[in-house]
């Protein structure tokens, strides 16, 4: 309602401040009737029609319209024109705008940047749509049925007001609606046979639904910024598609979440956001997805579905609960809390969300017995913590395992050990000082509570 609003006096102010060419319906249905409009008004300073404008049948040449701006009812085009040249400047249309059946080129709107209503593309065979200018849509937009187009870039638009299709268009491969945030009703993108590429993102909300079905190329979509979604929202029989886009924005899906048939699906892990659903969860007959273990969430509460949640037809561990459920037990396992999955984790026992590795041998830093020289087996014949690799090295000093200095100890077992006493450092702005895998130093001192709490500082040897 509020962009409705908003569009009618963004309309309205352009009316006030227009020359009026004519009033009423007019129709320019061959070349005679173009020439004679544009001899008529083409030289009075007007620039708007104040009704509706047909172009249509024979006419071919339209740069005598350059003049035009605004037309406050409809603006249909049929013509089989090879060009649209002169209708570049047409800035505002107040109702509807459809152009189909053309066959020439490019259906260059340049200049347009509002349309009241409706705006149709259909049915064409022009190879190229240039709508750069167009910001709003108040109710309707859709491209159906356009056989040679290949790209749609409209990263002016801003705001749909209802209704968005982009539909049986054979050939077209790539979408890019990089300022698009809102759709007042429903987003439905099917049956692209070619579309391999669909890029939403500044979409924030869908008020109704978003369905993504039949687009047999599709590999690459950008829905990052997506946060709420009005009813169900449908991925289906997308055989391109290997995983779910990222939603790390989306939370909340007033319907349900149905993906079916899409053949080489094999990762949903990005619906892990998503903490209400209002209606079913429904994954279908995609044969290669074996983990689903978001699910989880959904079953022990974490997140909530007030219906059903269903998974049949798909990979072993993501058909049925019986298997989902024990599957996800064992894989779903984070000894160390620090959010990273054992099975993925490179310190499984030593919190480590960083995951830094160093020396690059799977090994994180944290628990590297030589975390600057590569050592996967971790092997330490002496049981020391300092891994036979590095210390059998004559390049890399370890210390020494023992024959050191000895506080109340005659036989150290490193370079200073202390037995039946404390180490006392009543400076309070001292500490242990230790350098980390990466060169770096830190000086670790206490907190008010006990806990260690290092602090980086230049290292004292530079």
């Amino acid at each position: 309602m509020k962009n409705t609003i908003l569009i009618s006096l963004l309309l309205f102010a352009q009316i006030a401040i227009s020359q009026v060419c004519a009033t009423g319906n007019i129709s320019l249905p061959n070349q005679a009737a173009v020439n004679t409009f544009v001899a008529t008004y083409g030289g009075t300073g007007c620039n708007t029609i104040n009704g509706s404008l047909i172009i249509g049948g024979s006419a071919t040449d339209f740069s005598g319209l350059s003049f035009l701006t605004t037309i406050t009812g409809n603006f249909t085009i049929t013509t089989s024109s090879i060009s649209l040249n002169g209708l570049q400047n047409i800035h505002t249309v107040g109702n509807n705008l459809e152009v189909t059946a053309y066959s020439g080129g490019t259906i260059n709107l340049a200049g347009l940047n509002t349309v009241g209503n409706s705006l149709w593309i259909h049915g064409n065979s022009a190879g190229a749509v240039n709508l750069t200018g167009l910001a709003t849509v108040g109710n309707y937009l859709d491209f159906d049925n356009n056989t040679n187009l290949t790209t749609l870039n409209l990263n002016a638009l801003t705001a749909v007001g209802h209704f968005f299709y982009i539909a049986a268009n054979p050939n077209l491969t790539t979408v890019n609606f990089n300022a698009l945030s809102t759709v007042g009703n429903y987003l439905n993108i099917n049956n692209n046979a070619s579309l391999n590429t669909l890029n939403l993102p500044a979409l924030s909300s869908v008020a109704a639904g978003l369905t993504l079905q039949n687009n047999g190329a599709l590999a690459t979509l950008e829905i990052s910024s997506l946060e709420t979604i009005g009813g169900d929202f449908n991925i289906n029989n997308n055989d391109a598609l290997t995983i779910l886009p990222s939603m790390a924005s989306l939370s909340y899906i007033n319907g349900s979440f149905i993906a079916i048939n899409n053949a080489l699906l094999v990762d949903i892990s990005s619906m892990e956001a998503i903490n209400y659903i209002k209606s079913n969860i429904i994954l279908q007959n995609n044969p290669l997805l074996d983990e689903c273990c978001v699910l989880i969430n959904f079953i022990n509460g974490t997140s909530h579905v007030d219906g059903s949640i269903s998974a049949f037809g798909n990979s072993t561990n993501c058909n049925y609960f019986s298997a989902i459920i024990p599957y996800c037990q064992n894989t779903q396992i984070d000894s160390d809390n620090d959010g990273i999955l054992d099975s993925q984790d490179n310190c499984p026992s030593s919190a480590n969300n960083d995951q830094l590795d160093t020396d690059a041998d799977g090994v994180g830093d944290v628990c590297d017995n030589c975390p600057t020289f590569a050592n996967a087996s971790q092997t330490d014949t002496n049981n020391d913590g300092v891994g036979d690799a590095c210390e059998n090295d004559p390049t890399t000093n370890t210390g020494s395992s023992g024959g050191g200095v000895g506080i109340n100890t005659t036989d150290p077992k490193s370079v200073l050990e202390v037995t039946d006493g404390d180490v006392f450092i009543n400076n309070l702005h001292r500490g242990i000082i230790m350098k980390s895998a990466a060169g770096k130093c830190f000086r670790f001192q206490t907190d008010d509570k006990g806990n260690l709490v290092g602090k980086e500082i230049t290292c004292p040897d530079n």
